[in-house]
Protein backbone atom coordinates (compact mmCIF):
# COMPACT_ATOMS: atom_id res chain seq x y z
CA UNK A 1 0.00 0.00 0.00
CA UNK A 2 2.98 2.22 0.60
CA UNK A 3 4.01 2.01 -2.84
CA UNK A 4 1.07 2.71 -4.12
CA UNK A 5 0.44 6.05 -2.19
CA UNK A 6 4.21 7.09 -3.15
CA UNK A 7 3.31 6.48 -6.56
CA UNK A 8 0.42 9.30 -6.24
CA UNK A 9 2.88 11.17 -4.70
CA UNK A 10 1.36 11.14 -1.20
CA UNK A 11 3.67 10.61 1.59
CA UNK A 12 3.04 7.96 3.22
CA UNK A 13 4.20 6.42 6.66
CA UNK A 14 3.21 2.99 8.03
CA UNK A 15 2.80 2.61 11.74
CA UNK A 16 2.40 -0.77 13.86
CA UNK A 17 1.11 0.33 16.71
CA UNK A 18 -2.23 2.98 17.94
CA UNK A 19 0.56 4.88 20.40
CA UNK A 20 2.96 5.48 17.26
CA UNK A 21 0.13 7.27 15.45
CA UNK A 22 -1.32 9.18 17.78
CA UNK A 23 2.15 10.27 18.79
CA UNK A 24 2.90 11.00 14.84
CA UNK A 25 -0.08 13.20 14.38
CA UNK A 26 0.53 15.04 17.79
CA UNK A 27 4.28 16.00 17.05
CA UNK A 28 3.84 16.41 13.34
CA UNK A 29 1.48 18.67 11.10
CA UNK A 30 -2.00 16.66 11.24
CA UNK A 31 -1.94 14.54 7.83
CA UNK A 32 -4.07 14.88 4.68
CA UNK A 33 -5.58 11.13 5.20
CA UNK A 34 -5.20 7.96 7.07
CA UNK A 35 -5.95 4.46 6.39
CA UNK A 36 -6.29 2.15 9.07
CA UNK A 37 -6.03 -1.62 8.57
CA UNK A 38 -7.93 -3.35 11.61
CA UNK A 39 -6.86 -6.73 11.23
CA UNK A 40 -4.34 -7.23 14.72
CA UNK A 41 -5.75 -4.22 16.99
CA UNK A 42 -8.07 -4.65 19.65
CA UNK A 43 -10.73 -2.31 21.16
CA UNK A 44 -8.56 0.73 21.44
CA UNK A 45 -8.53 1.14 17.78
CA UNK A 46 -11.77 2.64 18.60
CA UNK A 47 -10.53 4.93 20.37
CA UNK A 48 -7.84 5.80 18.13
CA UNK A 49 -10.47 6.62 15.07
CA UNK A 50 -12.96 8.62 17.80
CA UNK A 51 -9.46 10.85 18.31
CA UNK A 52 -8.80 10.92 14.55
CA UNK A 53 -12.37 12.26 14.04
CA UNK A 54 -12.19 14.85 17.33
CA UNK A 55 -8.89 15.76 16.03
CA UNK A 56 -10.33 16.44 11.45
CA UNK A 57 -8.51 13.70 10.61
CA UNK A 58 -9.92 12.22 7.38
CA UNK A 59 -9.35 8.22 7.97
CA UNK A 60 -10.57 5.29 6.56
CA UNK A 61 -11.05 2.27 7.69
CA UNK A 62 -9.66 -0.95 5.97
CA UNK A 63 -11.56 -4.35 6.53
CA UNK A 64 -11.02 -7.93 5.81
CA UNK A 65 -13.65 -10.07 3.54
CA UNK A 66 -16.70 -11.41 5.66
CA UNK A 67 -16.26 -8.82 8.44
CA UNK A 68 -18.71 -6.68 7.84
CA UNK A 69 -19.29 -5.76 11.30
CA UNK A 70 -16.31 -4.20 11.17
CA UNK A 71 -17.44 -1.60 8.28
CA UNK A 72 -20.55 -0.68 10.58
CA UNK A 73 -18.05 -0.09 13.78
CA UNK A 74 -15.71 2.10 11.41
CA UNK A 75 -18.41 4.40 10.31
CA UNK A 76 -19.85 4.53 14.12
CA UNK A 77 -16.55 5.65 15.03
CA UNK A 78 -16.24 8.64 12.49
CA UNK A 79 -14.81 6.78 9.53
CA UNK A 80 -14.96 8.89 6.38
CA UNK A 81 -15.31 5.65 4.53
CA UNK A 82 -14.72 2.49 4.83
CA UNK A 83 -12.85 -0.42 2.40
CA UNK A 84 -12.75 -3.92 2.08
CA UNK A 85 -9.67 -5.87 1.16
CA UNK A 86 -8.61 -6.11 -1.40
CA UNK A 87 -8.40 -2.77 -2.20
CA UNK A 88 -7.76 -1.88 -5.33
CA UNK A 89 -5.14 0.97 -7.15
CA UNK A 90 -7.92 2.64 -8.47
CA UNK A 91 -10.05 3.11 -5.30
CA UNK A 92 -6.75 4.22 -3.10
CA UNK A 93 -5.74 6.45 -6.30
CA UNK A 94 -9.55 8.01 -5.93
CA UNK A 95 -9.34 8.73 -2.57
CA UNK A 96 -5.87 10.83 -2.51
CA UNK A 97 -7.29 12.61 -5.60
CA UNK A 98 -10.53 13.86 -3.94
CA UNK A 99 -9.21 14.52 -0.53
CA UNK A 100 -6.01 16.39 -2.33
CA UNK A 101 -8.80 18.25 -4.22
CA UNK A 102 -11.28 18.71 -0.69
CA UNK A 103 -13.44 16.77 -2.31
CA UNK A 104 -15.14 14.52 0.19
CA UNK A 105 -14.93 10.73 -0.82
Amino acid sequence: MLEVLARQGAAAQAFQSLDDLESAIASNPAPDLVFIDVVGFGKDLWRTCEWLHEHGTAFFVIYPPNQERLEALGSAHGARGTLKKPVSVAVLSKLIQDVSSGSHA
